[in-house]
Formats: C-alpha cells, sequence, structure tokens
C-alpha cells in the first residue's frame, strides 16, 4: 500500500483513495490505534465504477478527456468542482467518490453535503418510490395535527 503526500491527506480529510483497480484505502474514521491515529482499510470493491456513476448524474456534460480528468481525481481522493444543468440554470458543486456506498457525494457551495433529492441527478426507480412514501408520511402526520 504505497500512497503519496496528496493521497495521504485527502485520507486525512476521510476521503478514500483507490490504489489499483478495485482497491481502495479507505479511513476509518471511528477506529485509532493505541496512539490516537486513524486506522486505513485496505478494501477491494469490484463493483464500483466511477464511470457508471458519473454517467448517471444527468446535466453533466463532459467531454472523454474531462472525464477522465475527473475520474482520475476522484480516484485520489480529491474533491472535484463540476457544474450540472438544471432546466435553465447551472448548480456548482463539488464531487467525491464513496467506494463504500458505492455512490458520488455532491456538496452545495458551501461544503455542505446534498440530498439527491435536490438534485439532477438520476435516482432508481425503486429509491424514488421510498422518498415518495417518506414525502406522504410526512404530509398525513402533519394533517393529523
Amino acid at each position: 500500500m504505497s500512497i503519496d503526500k496528496f493521497q495521504a491527506s485527502e485520507l486525512l480529510h476521510g476521503r478514500a483513495v483507490n490504489t489499483t483497480g478495485t482497491k481502495w484505502i479507505v479511513p476509518d474514521l471511528n477506529d485509532r490505534d493505541g496512539e490516537g491515529h486513524i486506522k486505513l482499510r485496505a478494501i477491494n470493491i469490484p463493483d464500483f465504477d466511477l464511470t457508471t456513476e458519473l454517467s448517471r448524474i444527468r446535466g453533466i456534460k463532459l467531454n472523454e478527456e474531462e472525464k477522465e480528468v475527473v475520474i482520475d481525481k476522484l480516484k485520489n481522493g480529491q474533491r472535484v468542482d463540476i457544474q450540472i444543468k438544471t432546466g435553465k440554470n447551472i448548480q456548482k458543486l463539488e464531487i467525491e467518490a464513496n467506494p463504500l456506498k458505492r455512490e458520488i457525494n455532491f456538496y452545495d457551495a458551501l461544503h455542505k453535503k446534498a440530498s439527491v433529492g435536490n438534485l439532477a441527478v438520476s435516482v432508481p426507480e425503486k429509491s424514488r418510490n421510498v422518498v415518495k412514501m417518506d414525502i406522504d408520511k410526512k404530509r398525513q402526520q402533519r394533517a393529523k395535527i
């Protein structure tokens, strides 16, 4: 497991770093050694493909060269600035790889995690139903009050 100083910095920020192919180094922020240092986990995650995850984001326009640059940065643990077109508006966001959950995390201009529901991202139909059910439950609870 060899990492450079830039990747080490990203690990200290809590982000995962891809070493080779499907192998990722993930900081375990809840587990520390006897001296208080964050433990790192080397994990093989074969079913996490950044190219596929990027293609699921609607409104993002990247040519092949730009896509490769973004993927390389994500693999190195970096947050990447992107712009997503939503209707007539353009949203500026940051993204980072989350291989443990096999997804890409989104952050708004204030560096707060953005929810998928507020973005122009393709969401599987099953997830849409769960969100809709949660909204319906909240409406029913408000109606009772």
